[in-house]
């Protein structure tokens, strides 16, 4: 239903309101796009605003890609979730993204095989 790049927007019952996620993979696994908080992790992947122009812009001037956790959602779940697409990062953040992945320490090989297999052939 949506291709690596994609931003969208659903229900996310974790935070307990909809949430924007970056599309990594065809089989339906997200990653959270989150505004910056005080504290920072070493899985966070930063965007700048004008790298995700279809999402309003936060104070700091820059979002957040959490790496930490990848959610994976079917057809009808997107569709009872009411998912809604709002535009695409550009391939560039998508290559920034898969470099950060495969340096981070915090991920797992298993999670980092999830998102980089998943962008490799979009990016």
């Amino acid at each position: 239903m949506f291709s690596p790049g994609d931003v969208i927007g659903f229900w996310s019952d974790t935070a307990k309101k909809h949430k924007y996620h970056l599309c990594i993979h065809q089989d339906g696994s997200f990653l959270f796009i989150n505004s910056p908080k005080q504290k920072a992790f070493p899985g966070d992947f930063n965007v700048h605003c004008e790298e995700i122009a279809c999402l309003p812009t936060t104070p700091e001037g820059y979002s957040i890609v959490s790496c930490t956790h990848v959610v994976k959602q079917t057809d009808a779940e997107l569709k009872r979730l009411k998912v809604k697409k709002y535009g695409r990062v550009e391939s560039k953040v998508l290559i920034r993204l898969i470099a950060f992945v495969e340096e981070t320490p915090v991920l797992s090989d298993e999670e980092k095989d999830t998102i980089i297999s998943g962008l490799a052939d979009w990016a």
